[in-house]
């Protein structure tokens, strides 16, 4: 039977079991969990974490943060948040990202880990700040965050973790300073990293990719393999193009650096391990490379380091082993500055700010277990190609620069550091410098410059102490050392030892120190070499400079070392381009306490010398030649240095000629010194010989007196001198009463075949003559005050004449002791006119000379007898001479002149040479004239010794004061020389009247108040009558005195004169009564009317003819009596003009008389 109810009812039984299925309550429990869970999963998740991450940070961390949209798969796993931004309460951002995408995977379950498939964080912000306390806002973040509980010490082991892809794209990092003066702020954007497979599990790596751009240029480039348990990683890191300014803009308030130019490029190869505490990290092939490298001061234009580049390639850093390996550093093209300012601050030092003194640098973590063990250092090869450097010490007295063009250094090194001193090696240094100048700081003109100065090969031990230099070499360039116009030698003066600067000073401060330590430093240079050098020395004191050009200068200098023991060895040679050639070698010790050495010179010329011979005379040096050869030894001494030289010294072809003539003034043509020996500690000179052959002379006296070899030294330029600075005055020095010479020595000096030219143009007459075959010599010239040379000379004068010198002196003494006789013979007298008609008006007719000079002085005192003999002399016509003697010279050679036609005179020479005044040439010419003026210049007293009387003045009448009357001794005189005159009857006598202006005015003014009182009194006088006596106690007489004042004064001349006297004695004057006085009654003040007639006396006027007349008067008193009363021929007698005295006496008047020659007589 079939069932119809199942088929009719199939599809509504399916649809009940499926209504049943859903309507379970396993079904609905089961949907309603996944619905739950969708719905708590992509609904209430990212609505609770939206929520809990603002609470959280407002509550928690006191901060802002913002979510624009978290989405949640439940099912798939998978975390995105998109628009995440924490802020600080000011809003300033910290940290934030684009779009988080988290993809966990389930596999976590299974692996005992979580476990995540990929976590991708786009565009991520991180803003790190230092803030303006100098903390960093991190930290700050940090420090609000929950802290965890437990010990701190307590060692948590991470938690199970593994992402098997992680990547951060499109990323910036922002970092700020706010904690300078100068804020900055710098982008690192875009940051790309990514990491493969980073697990905490143990001993699980994963690769890992870091990209980044850096700001202005420049890339990062970071990848390898990473472990987070334990902590591990390795790779490659590069950084290429990094701009310097980068991290300048940060530091830049710490550096006194402008902003730096230039990029770096790094890369290494590294392994890092953190393991119980301890941090391992190896570095290998790393390089660096620095490009572009400028530094520049602030404030300041020129850089202080420009660089092409540095390079450091293969470099190696082991933490664990503390060992850094530097096979290759090189520093190419550019330029080093460096100064040290007035204060010793070297200007490197001021780059950096100094720490304060509680920025202590923090331990690097995991560390203090190797810190005991030292640093070791090692550099390959350093190579230092063309840099120039400037460097410049001002703390110097004088200020220093050092100018190299280019620096080429080739080392290896090797270092310790870091426990115990320092240790440090400097092996294989090859060094060279070219184009090496010295200056003075501000001067273009360097004071000396090298081409090319190399160290061939050197080794520095600080460990050891030990500089071990085998050879430097200098090559080219030159020097310049000037004397400047104010004396000074800058060149002296920069290299003097007492200007240290500050690398000198410090120097010398790390050697004191190494001493003091037991252990100082050693030092030694095999060989220090000079070639092709050259000086320019030049004496600016003179103008135009002296000038000497040091050519082609060689030095070797060997065994330069402070062991105290190896002698310094030196050869030098040298070209002079003025002519000659300086060879000098031998050895010196090395702190300079004895020495050895030869020279050699040869052929040097003198001729640069000029402008210095032209400075001081009116010479011109133009030519000359020096040559010596000397060994010279110096040894210090307690007392002094000793020095001992041995040679001999030539000066050859000298010719000095007049600069305004061109003339020769001297000249030979050959001057040596042979034999020499000159010492120090004990002083001495020894010459065996000196030869002076062919010289020539030439002596000339100028129209004004003024002699050549006088003329020709200049006179001191005294406002110059004022003007020079180092210039000082020197006190006068009190000579002492013994003085010690150095000691000197000289055997014998030959002169050959001399000539000197002598010319006198200061006579009327031009006088001219030759000395020629001038030989002879001295002999046994010494500085000994005891000793005495021997003189020899002679030579030929004119065509007959014959001139020699012989006899003995103290040569350095030769006030002391001095016995010469110079003799001349057989002169012809003629030549010698132009004398007698300058200095006597007179030419010489004829005769001969014949001179015996001696001249003898003993301790300053000149004792010389000369004799002078002249024959057949006679004299000729007049000549006109302004300055001539005007003496009747026939008279006196008359007088002179012996039977047989000679005239023989001792001429006496005395004087103390010790006088200032004392002039030899005055004595002598003054004795000649004395002895022809003895005679015709002081004719009295001829006439004196002719009666036997030298001692009465017979050329002077005296009279009384006002009187023209002849007393009684005064006609003895009279007649005295009326006697004279009559053994000279060529002479005639002039009687010139003479008045003294004082005593002849008071006696002639006296004698008119008498006369005129007398009149007043009515006494009358005869024409030539005096009044006598005046009786000043009469009556009479003292009312003359008053009449005759007020007939002079006025009425009221008496009462004002009386008025005068009281004031000026003090006393009461008492007149005479003019009632009284007529019967005799007079004043008893006598002294008042002396007074009165003394005023009478000054008030009495007197003319000047009254003073002539009363002279004229005595003259023709004196001339009356020699004619009339003596009998003297009226034409033997004669008065002359008169005048006042000119000296006064005190109580008589002094007529002069005058011995004249009758015209004719002649």
């Amino acid at each position: 039977m079939i069932d119809t109810t199942t088929d009719t009812g199939g599809p509504n039984m399916a649809a009940k079991r499926w209504r049943r299925l859903l309507l379970n309550r396993w079904m609905l429990a089961g949907v309603g969990a996944v619905s739950l869970y969708a719905l708590l999963g992509f609904l209430l998740a990212p609505w609770l974490f939206k929520r809990y991450v603002n609470n959280y940070a407002v509550e928690k961390l006191k901060r802002k943060a913002s979510i624009v949209e978290v989405r949640v798969n439940p099912f798939l796993f998978t975390f995105d948040a998109q628009g995440f931004v924490l802020k600080e309460a000011d809003d300033s951002p910290i940290i934030g990202f684009g779009r988080m995408f988290v993809d966990f995977e389930l596999s976590s379950l299974f692996r005992w880990a979580w476990t995540f498939a990929d976590i991708r964080i786009e565009r991520p912000v991180l803003h790190m700040e230092i803030r303006h306390d100098g903390r960093l806002n991190l930290a700050a973040l940090s420090d609000s965050l929950p802290k965890s509980e437990g010990s701190p010490t307590e060692v948590r082991r991470p938690p199970r973790l593994l992402v098997q892809h992680a990547e951060l794209i499109d990323g910036s990092f922002t970092f700020s300073d706010r904690s300078d003066l100068t804020p900055a702020t710098e982008t690192f954007a875009p940051l790309n990293i990514e990491f493969k497979d980073i697990s905490t599990l143990p001993d699980r790596k994963g690769p890992y990719t870091v990209r980044a751009n850096l700001p202005g240029g420049g890339t990062v480039g970071w990848s390898g393999q990473v472990s987070l348990h334990p902590i591990f990683s390795q790779g490659r890191l590069s950084v290429s193009g990094f701009k310097l300014a980068t991290a300048w803009k940060f530091a830049q308030d710490e550096l006194h650096l402008a902003e730096p130019t230039g990029e770096m490029d790094f890369s290494t190869r590294y392994r890092f391990d953190y393991r119980e505490h301890n941090a391992f990290l190896v570095l290998k092939d790393s390089k660096l490379a620095l490009k572009g490298l400028v530094l520049t001061e602030k404030g300041r234009s020129t850089p202080i380091l420009a660089l092409e580049a540095i390079e450091v390639a293969g470099m190696g850093f082991d933490l664990k082993t503390r060992e850094v390996m530097v096979p290759n550093i090189t520093v190419r093209d550019g330029r080093i500055a460096a100064s040290v300012n007035e204060e010793g601050v070297f200007n490197w030092q001021k780059l950096v700010a100094r720490r304060e003194s509680g920025d202590v640098t923090e331990p690097i973590p995991g560390t203090s277990a190797s810190a005991s063990r030292p640093w070791r250092i090692k550099a390959g090869a350093v190579n230092v190609e063309n840099v120039a450097l400037d460097y410049t010490d001002r703390s110097r007295a004088t200020p220093l620069t050092l100018a190299v063009g280019g620096v080429n250094i080739l080392l290896n090194a090797s270092a310790e550091v870091g426990s115990g001193p320092a240790k440090a090696t400097v092996d294989g240094l090859k060094v060279k410098m070219n184009r090496v100048a010295f200056s003075e700081t501000g001067d273009d003109i360097p004071l000396i410059a090298i081409d090319t100065l190399a160290l061939d090969h050197g080794c520095i031990d600080m460990g050891n102490r030990s500089i071990i230099l085998t050879r430097v070499a200098a090559t080219g360039g030159g020097t310049r050392v000037v004397r400047g116009k104010d004396g000074r030698i800058r060149l002296a003066e920069m290299l003097a030892p007492g200007d240290r600067g500050k690398l000198k000073r410090e120097i010398i401060e790390i050697g004191e120190k190494a001493r003091s330590e037991g252990k100082p430093w050693s030092f030694r240079l095999d060989a220090f070499d000079l070639n092709g050098f050259s000086a320019a020395l030049q004496d600016r004191t003179i103008d135009p400079a002296i000038v000497y050009d040091l050519q082609d200068i060689r030095a070797l200098l060997k065994n330069l070392t402070n062991d105290g023991k190896t002698p310094i060895n030196f050869d030098a040679q040298l070209k002079v381009a003025q002519g000659g050639s300086v060879k000098v070698n031998g050895q010196v010790s090395q702190v300079g306490d004895h020495a050895e050495a030869r020279a050699k010179i040869v052929g040097v010329s003198l001729k640069p010398l000029r402008p210095a011979l032209a400075k001081f005379t009116s010479l011109a040096l133009e030519s000359g030649k020096v040559a010596v050869s000397a060994r010279v030894r110096y040894r210090a001494g307690k007392s002094g240095p000793q020095v001992r030289a041995n040679g001999s010294v030539s000066v050859d072809r000298l010719r000095l000629n007049e600069a305004g003539t061109g003339e020769r003034f001297l000249e030979w043509k050959a001057m040596s010194a042979n034999g020499l020996k000159f010492g120090l500690s004990p002083h001495g000179l020894q010459i065996e010989e000196v030869r002076l052959l062919e010289p020539g002379a030439k002596v000339v006296i100028f129209k004004d007196r003024s002699i050549n070899l006088v003329k020709a030294i200049k006179a001191p330029d005294v406002a110059g001198a004022e003007k020079t600075p180092h210039l000082k005055q020197v006190p006068a020095v009190v000579p002492h009463t013994k003085q010690t010479l150095f000691p000197v020595s000289i055997e014998r000096v030959r002169v050959e075949k001399g000539v000197v030219d002598f010319a006198d143009l200061s006579l009327v007459l031009p006088f001219a003559t030759q000395v020629t075959d001038f030989n002879g010599g001295v002999a046994g010239i010494s500085s000994d005050p005891a000793s005495r040379a021997s003189v020899t000379l002679e030579g030929k004068v004119d065509q007959y004449g014959l001139a020699t010198v012989e006899g003995r002196l103290s040569p350095f003494t030769p006030k002391t002791f001095t016995d010469i006789a110079v003799s001349f013979r057989n002169m012809e007298m003629t030549p010698l006119s132009p004398y007698s008609a300058t200095f006597a008006g007179r030419k010489i007719a004829s005769g001969t000379l014949s001179l015996n000079l001696e001249y003898k002085i003993q301790n300053s005192e000149l004792l010389g007898d000369n004799e002078v003999v002249l024959e057949q002399f006679t004299l000729g016509d007049r000549v006109e001479a302004p300055n001539a003697v005007n003496l009747p010279l026939d008279l006196a050679i008359a007088l002179l002149t012996d039977a047989e036609g000679k005239i023989n005179v001792a001429v006496p020479g005395h004087g103390n040479l010790d006088n200032p005044k004392f002039k030899y040439g005055h004595v002598i010419r003054q004795a000649f004239i004395n002895l022809i003026t003895k005679i015709v210049t002081a004719p009295f007293r001829a006439l004196g010794g002719l009666l036997g009387d030298k001692s009465e003045q017979i050329d002077a009448i005296s009279f009384y004061p006002g009187s023209d009357r002849l007393l009684s001794p005064e006609l003895k005189k009279l007649k005295k020389v009326v006697e004279a005159l009559e053994k000279r009857p060529k002479l005639r006598l002039v009687v010139q009247g003479r008045f003294d202006p004082k005593l002849d005015g008071e006696a002639l003014r006296t004698q008119q108040v008498k006369r005129a009182l007398a009149g007043q009194m009515g006494v009358k006088l005869a024409p030539d009558e005096e009044f006598g006596p005046i009786a000043f106690e009469n009556a009479k007489t003292q009312r003359a005195l008053e009449k005759l004042l007020e007939r002079r004064g006025g009425d009221n001349a008496v009462a004002d004169f009386k008025t005068q006297y009281e004031k000026v004695t003090g006393e009461k004057a008492k007149r005479v009564n003019s009632a009284l006085a007529f019967f005799g009654w007079e004043s008893s003040d006598t002294a008042f009317y002396q007074a009165m007639f003394k005023e009478l006396v000054k008030r009495e006027p007197l003319m000047d003819t009254d003073l002539r007349n009363l002279a004229q008067r005595r003259a023709e008193a004196i001339v009356k009596n020699l004619k009339t009363t003596a009998g003297l021929d009226v034409t033997r007698v004669t008065a002359g003009s008169s005048g006042p005295v000119e000296k006064a006496s005190t109580e008589t008047v002094n007529t002069r008389l005058i011995l004249d020659v009758i015209k004719g007589s002649q």
